[in-house]
């Protein structure tokens, strides 16, 4: 008799997304990260959590799903993955036809990904203005080869040359934008768009990404020959070191300088050496120039 009512039971409601997936897809899918909403103090009162799923038969098709912990069926319901795992599976299979596309036009060491409408071009090499130019044109012709078929934005990165096939292979999952953020931005040195409009492709300029572990290169650089900029230029006696927060912007307008990975740079000088709520009493503000590794346009201005 209890053999025969242990039968009848209801299935125990999951608890986790894990559990609950296993349960309406048995063997399908893995949750990558069950909660990517960790820091989001009222998210975590309420409940809310958003995970990031993977095909286990292709690991690379990849979605999100919003769960709530505590309320009937996690707040989920089948339908709803089936629509987030077919729109990945599209958007797996594009980003593997464009790179099929581009390494057949001899673009080398480089990873895809689709998000929607647009596709994210990763190289992974020096940016020197060779390797831009060659990256570019690649781009730009294998693009116009299948115009009908190419997204209408591509993001185009270039990467550090050791952080090639670390995080992933050919092709970007779609759980990195969120849950890899830090290492992206770390290893992102410089990027630009190339968008198509009414059938005509155009670019925007190479900005160089702040955030990269290179960047601190870049600020020294430019730091030097500021310094030695000011005790040409500054009357004395000034106080000036590279410990004070300064002004920074990677995409500024230039003259004459088309396409060049610029960045801006304000670096405060005090009339002595400062108390730490000390206003500065102005700053030495230029531009660096990544391809000649030249601070210039110097002047000295009172904010940044």
């Amino acid at each position: 008799m209890l053999s025969l009512f242990s039968c009848f039971r209801k299935k125990t409601a999951p608890e986790t997304i894990g559990a609950w997936l296993e349960q309406q897809f048995p063997g399908q899918f893995e949750v990558q990260v069950s909660n990517l909403k960790m820091l989001d103090i009222l998210a975590q009162y309420k409940g809310e959590k958003r995970a990031v799923v993977a095909d286990k038969a292709d690991p690379e098709v990849q979605f999100f799903l919003n769960w709530q912990k505590g309320v009937d069926g996690l707040g989920l319901d089948t339908p709803t993955v089936n629509q987030a795992h077919e729109r990945a599976k599209m958007q797996v299979a594009d980003a593997r036809a464009l790179f099929r596309l581009l390494q057949d036009n001899g673009l080398e060491k480089f990873s895809v990904g689709v998000v929607n409408e647009a596709a994210i071009v990763q190289v992974f090499g020096e940016p020197t203005p060779a390797l831009r130019e060659q990256t570019l044109g690649t781009i730009q012709t294998a693009l116009q080869k299948q115009p009908d078929k190419s997204p209408a934005t591509v993001f185009v990165e270039l990467l550090e040359p050791s952080a090639y096939h670390t995080e992933y292979q050919n092709i970007i999952p779609r759980g990195h934008w969120e849950a890899g953020t830090g290492w992206q931005k770390k290893n992102k040195l410089m990027a630009l768009q190339v968008k198509r409009d009414a059938g005509q492709w155009t670019t925007q300029a190479w900005e160089i990404s702040p955030e990269s572990k290179r960047s601190m290169q870049y600020q020294e650089a430019a730091f030097q020959q500021a310094r030695a900029w000011a005790d040409k230029n500054l009357t004395k006696p000034f106080f000036m070191d590279d410990t004070h927060p300064f002004g920074c912007d990677s995409s500024p307008q230039t003259k004459g300088m088309k396409n060049a990975p610029v960045i801006r740079y304000s670096f405060p000088y005090f009339d002595k050496s400062p108390a730490d709520d000390a206003e500065p009493a102005g700053y030495v503000t230029g531009i660096y120039n990544l391809d000649k590794q030249v601070f210039g346009d110097v002047q000295v201005e009172r904010t940044f």
